[in-house]
């Protein structure tokens, strides 16, 4: 069932056609049919992984986006291979006019599901829910500079594995705040930055995470193909994220 659902995304995906208008995703709240492929490796202080993660999104309009990622890695620690946590995410971007100041206005919901292997060090085997909202600052008349604000609900299930003690699994309820800044530095070329404070649990400061991100993209063939690179590093627990990636527009 869930691969007939699976080909069900990437059929719709590409009867999808192009838009007249050129595609801009230097703005977070522009949305299109993509295939963005991820060659992703992550290291922490005891273990790293690496492997292919694909991002699959359906834009039917341009107010709506629905994501996909399957992630497929490789961690060290165990030396096994496979599916990682799914990742499910919802776009509906209602109004957006960049010739302002407020430039757009959305809403998300994502979420993370145990569809890895906590064992095998492939998942987290909890379950992440993350609706949020997000805002578009537009800071200059040529639209070259701009900011996102995006705040985010999360809660995240009681893991399941039996290798965390009991007494010390919990249902988090928590806060992610990213402020999304984007630069365009030329036609063909844009850098997207971007602070992250994520608070794990609102009744657990001890928890609280900064995070920074960085991203920049280059066009290959106009409203066709990017490439791009990805990097993001979290301060608290020495967790560093570093992917090179392939886009294709539907």
């Amino acid at each position: 069932m869930k691969y007939t659902f699976l080909a069900f995304i990437l059929l719709s995906c590409f009867q999808v056609h192009g838009q007249d208008v050129s595609k801009d995703n230097s703005k977070p709240t522009n949305v299109y049919s993509q295939i963005d492929n991820f060659l992703q490796f992550e290291t922490n202080p005891s273990y790293n992984t690496f492997g292919y993660n694909p991002r699959i999104s359906y834009a039917p309009n341009p107010d709506n986006s629905f994501v996909l990622e399957v992630p497929l890695l490789y961690s060290t620690k165990t030396d096994k291979f496979g599916l990682s946590d799914i990742r499910l995410r919802y776009f509906l971007i209602p109004y957006r006019d960049y010739t302002k100041f407020v430039g757009s206005l959305g809403a998300s919901i994502d979420v993370y599901a145990p569809t890895g292997t906590f064992e095998d060090g492939l998942g987290s085997s909890s379950w992440r829910v993350s609706p949020g909202i997000i805002m578009g600052l537009i800071l200059n008349e040529s639209q070259t500079i701009s900011i996102f604000p995006n705040l985010s609900y999360i809660y995240t299930s009681k893991p399941t594995t039996d290798l965390i003690p009991d007494n010390l699994k919990e249902t988090d309820h928590g806060i992610n705040f990213q402020l999304i800044s984007s630069f365009v530095l030329s036609d063909d070329a844009f850098i997207l930055i971007t602070p992250i404070y994520d608070m794990k649990d609102i009744n657990d400061t001890k928890e609280d995470s900064f995070l920074f991100e960085i991203e920049t993209v280059f066009d290959i063939l106009k409203d066709k193909y990017q490439i791009g690179s990805f990097y993001k590093a979290n301060f608290n627990d020495s967790m560093h994220t570093c992917s090179l990636y392939f886009t294709i527009f539907l």
